[in-house]
């Protein structure tokens, strides 16, 4: 599926917005240019497997625009969460170069968040399956405990071999992915705060916010000390 596909341009949407909601317009047409360079990124399937931190520094601003403008805006109007949800959540196959991925959802802020996330296990040099031994914690602190138990081993082994770099690029690739899934669903089960997406709370998706968080913090928390020392 083309990046344009089923997405209004910046002029369509002003047309719709102009009368209904104009402080919209300028919020949309920035939307529209970080979406546009991403996605036509993620299309690039030469550049798909690469550690590039320039998309993960492109991710994490436009996961942080989302948490900052546009959730507030797409709960002050229904006509401009309508169009969000046209570019940002639906088009199930929006990334359509991702045949490892054939199970998972390709809409776009879903895409971005499992994009970042892959990054962070590659440049740890761990699987996805080994990050998700984090898993079956019921609270932060187990969940704490969980991923040191996971993580200590790889980390001595980076740092044994001189590139703490991997640790902090790692670090920024989780938190990445955590601000585009909080934007998805920003709420709690028992506090549900519509996200832009308006997913239905999902334990499986509150599970890997936290874990995303927590394993960045963790791995920012590594780096600082070793810059220290």
């Amino acid at each position: 599926m083309d990046c344009e596909t089923n997405v209004l341009s910046v002029e369509e949407a002003s047309r719709i917005l102009n009368s209904v909601y104009p402080r919209g317009i300028p919020l949309y047409a920035k939307l529209h240019k970080f979406y546009s360079e991403l996605c036509t990124e993620c299309q690039r399937t030469s550049r798909i497997r690469t550690r590039n931190m320039g998309i993960i520094k492109k991710i994490t601003k436009l996961g942080d625009f989302l948490n900052v403008h546009i959730l507030r805006a797409t709960n002050e109007s229904d006509e401009f969460n309508d169009i969000v949800n046209k570019m940002l959540c639906q088009g199930r196959k929006r990334c359509t170069n991702l045949d490892e991925f054939s199970t998972l959802d390709r809409s776009f802020l879903n895409w971005m968040s499992h994009r970042s996330s892959y990054m962070g296990h590659s440049f740890l040099g761990m699987s996805r399956d080994e990050i998700e031994l984090i898993r079956g914690a019921r609270t932060e602190e187990h969940i704490k405990s969980n991923a040191f138990g996971v993580l200590e081993p790889r980390i001595t082994e980076i740092i044994g071999l001189g590139q703490i770099d991997l640790i902090e690029n790692a670090s920024k690739c989780y938190n990445a992915s955590y601000v585009i899934r909080i934007a998805r669903h920003p709420g709690k089960l028992s506090n549900p705060i519509p996200g832009v997406c308006r997913e239905k709370y999902s334990a499986g998706h509150d599970h890997e916010s936290i874990r995303d968080k927590i394993v960045s913090d963790m791995l920012g928390m590594w780096v600082h000390t070793l810059n220290k020392i």
